[in-house]
């Protein structure tokens, strides 16, 4: 078939190459050029068969068609498997940074699959992806979840407005309330008011019950007194609050608001503090520490 295809190009190109040297033979011009169009072919059909022979001879250096026209389809199927055993080695985080369009929509939903609630975080970033199918699957979750931690939060509030003066109820309600304001899924505004809602219960529960404020409590409750601008409260909790309900990111909130404030001696004696406490710090607050009894 192949060399019935070949002859009949080779004839029409003759053919052609014929008409070409009459129509410039009629106008008194030399048409030897129209030689190479005859010439030429020959040459790389020549090529062709001696190709040809010598695979006939040697079978070993055959390709196969199949498997190279439907290299990249195959490539393409098998990559999501390896992705598995990638994620084992490289954060979810780096993936979604560098991973194409396909990968990332499969990385969306697997990390969807586990658990959304836990598991929204790791993949906000592709919520501004050029990918708009990627941003849409992270902009359907984060109304799944928030809708989830919204409807939590007001059936705890309903049932703490019946009961007001439990302090366990409050402590919990306190807790269900830190983790939505810190979900990455408020606007400015609305994480806000929630922030000085927390600071109304938590004052309540310390009215009501001192020893049912846990160190996370006070510590997020000085975060937002800060956040709110109001200092002045923030600064008064902190020192009468006992050392043994601090924690080391209460410390580093504090001083970092004692340096923007330039209050020299309340920044070093909260340092002093730090130093002497029993608390085990992080390579962050150990960094802290140091540099700044260098600069004393």
């Amino acid at each position: 078939m192949i060399n019935t295809i070949i002859i009949g190009i080779w004839i029409l190109n003759v053919i052609l190459a014929g008409i070409f040297s009459l129509y410039y033979l009629k106008r008194g011009e030399k048409v030897w050029i129209s030689l190479l169009f005859v010439v030429l072919p020959v040459f790389g059909f020549c090529l062709y068969y001696i190709a040809k022979l010598y695979l006939n001879f040697n079978p070993k250096f055959e390709y196969d068609r199949e498997l190279l026209v439907n290299r990249f389809e195959i490539e393409g199927v098998m990559e999501i498997p390896l992705m598995k055993k990638e994620l084992d080695v490289v954060s979810i985080e780096d993936a979604l940074a560098v991973s194409s369009n396909q990968e990332k929509r499969f990385l969306i939903l697997e990390q969807l699959k586990k658990d959304m609630d836990s598991n929204y975080k790791v993949i906000l970033q592709a919520g501004a992806d050029s990918d708009s199918e990627s941003a849409h699957y992270v902009a359907t979750s984060k109304m799944e979840v928030y809708r989830k931690k919204h409807e939590k939060l007001k059936v705890l509030k309903e049932d703490l407005e019946k009961h007001p003066e439990d302090s366990q109820m409050i402590s919990q309600y306190l807790k269900v309330l830190s983790n939505f304001i810190n979900s990455e899924l408020l606007v400015a505004k609305e994480a806000t008011t929630y922030k000085a809602q927390y600071s109304q219960w938590f004052e309540r529960l310390q009215e009501i019950d001192d020893d049912e404020i846990e160190t996370e409590d006070n510590t997020m409750y000085i975060t937002y007194l800060i956040e709110l601008n109001e200092n002045n409260k923030a600064d008064h909790q902190w020192k009468r609050f006992p050392e043994r309900k601090k924690d080391e990111e209460g410390y580093l909130r504090m001083l970092k608001m004692y340096y923007e404030e330039a209050d020299k001696k309340s920044f070093y004696h909260c340092l002093n503090q730090l130093e002497q406490s029993d608390i085990v710090l992080s390579a962050k607050g150990l960094k802290i520490l140091r540099l700044w009894k260098l600069k004393r």
